[in-house]
């Protein structure tokens, strides 16, 4: 059932374009990293069939813990946690990357009671740097998290190291060689494009960027 489902969010990806894969033409992102690959899960809020599938399968995850809270990684986690929380019936709240210079200086925005439990929920997982941040924001607002979701991930093996460190548990509907398998045998990518994503990802490339 998870290997189905994991294809029909790969689906849902490529075919929202969510996810695009370009070996000849790479994308530069903000660092100055060139990558193949090139992901935009917020793409997704503008389409109300997918939305309403991920978000299905994102509460059917989090439904098996006994958390309080849902929370969303600022800013495109949000959605996601609003969304889950509202079929829940949770509560909901979101972390920023830092807390605010100015106002009550707060990092999470929501009512954190000390010993509330959470559960995080971000779109996309690279190195996990930012959802980690969040999670450590959590904690010191008084909840106790040990369960983290998103929609896709790059499956970089520093981001589940950084995850065992926190003592935290990953759940990704869909990872990159998900995807990879899917468009390769959809013939959407030949197959010397997914080796050439492989090789990227290999290359540990975003050990640099804190995500």
């Amino acid at each position: 059932m998870v290997e189905k489902e994991a294809r029909e969010v790969a689906a849902i990806l490529l075919d929202r374009r969510a996810v695009i894969i370009n070996t000849e033409s790479p994308f530069t992102f903000s660092s100055g990293i060139t990558s193949p690959i090139y992901c935009d899960l917020r793409q997704l809020c503008a389409y109300p069939v997918e939305r309403e599938r991920i978000t299905a399968l994102l509460v059917a995850r989090i439904s098996e813990t006994a958390a309080e809270i849902v929370a969303g990684v600022a800013t495109a986690g949000i959605p996601w946690a609003a969304w889950a929380s509202s079929r829940l019936g949770r509560s909901m709240a979101y972390v920023r990357d830092g807390a605010k210079g100015h106002g009550r200086g707060r990092q999470v925005e929501g009512v954190i009671e000390q010993g509330s439990t959470a559960v995080l929920v971000e779109d996309l997982t690279s190195t996990a740097g930012s959802a980690i941040r969040a999670v450590e924001g959590l904690r010191t607002a008084g909840a106790e998290i040990t369960r983290s979701y998103s929609i896709f991930s790059y499956e970089f093996e520093k981001a589940k190291e950084v995850y065992r460190e926190a003592q935290v548990e990953l759940t990704t509907l869909c990872g990159i060689s998900d995807l990879l398998e899917l468009a390769v045998s959809e013939r959407l990518i030949e197959s010397s494009q997914a080796a050439a994503v492989r090789a990227w990802l290999s290359s540990d490339p975003m050990s640099q960027t804190g995500r």
